[in-house]
């Protein structure tokens, strides 16, 4: 129980709950604000699937920054580009190709969450000393 009142867990719990609200948000209404603005049911359906496929694309290059770079400051960065990219794009976009930017865009680095944490196993925790020492190397950089 310790663990969950630590200040950088929580940091790292709000940041993963901010994510997937907007991961989810955007995933699940982009075929509707396509149709929001004008756009016919196929347009529409190629926003999301657009959406998709720069998720697929977007994902194995964050996961070589985040080794280049480290995983909280690529984290970090990717999460403000997301932010950047929905005012200067989503907010204003009302016609099609401005949507389909936003959509391979924003698709590329939209799931950072899933790239940059991972999840703890057994192992990992059978060799660790204290849940500090997980915490210290889950966030280091790959450069050593």
């Amino acid at each position: 129980m310790n663990l969950l009142c630590r200040y950088d867990v929580i940091l790292v719990l709000a940041w993963a709950f901010v994510s997937m609200l907007g991961y989810i948000t955007l995933l699940f209404s982009m075929s509707n604000f396509a149709s929001s603005i004008g756009l016919d049911e196929s347009q529409a359906a190629t926003v999301t699937a657009l959406l998709n496929l720069g998720t697929a694309v977007g994902r194995p290059f964050i996961g070589v920054i985040s080794d280049y770079c480290g995983r909280i400051e690529s984290a970090g960065f990717i999460t403000l580009l997301c932010v950047i990219s929905v005012f200067a794009i989503w907010i204003p976009a009302t016609s099609y190709g401005v949507t389909i930017l936003f959509v391979i865009v924003n698709g590329a680095i939209l799931g950072v969450f899933w790239v940059v944490s991972h999840l703890p196993t057994r192992r990992s925790f059978l060799r660790l000393t204290s849940h500090r020492d997980y915490w210290a190397n889950m966030y280091r950089s790959r450069r050593t």
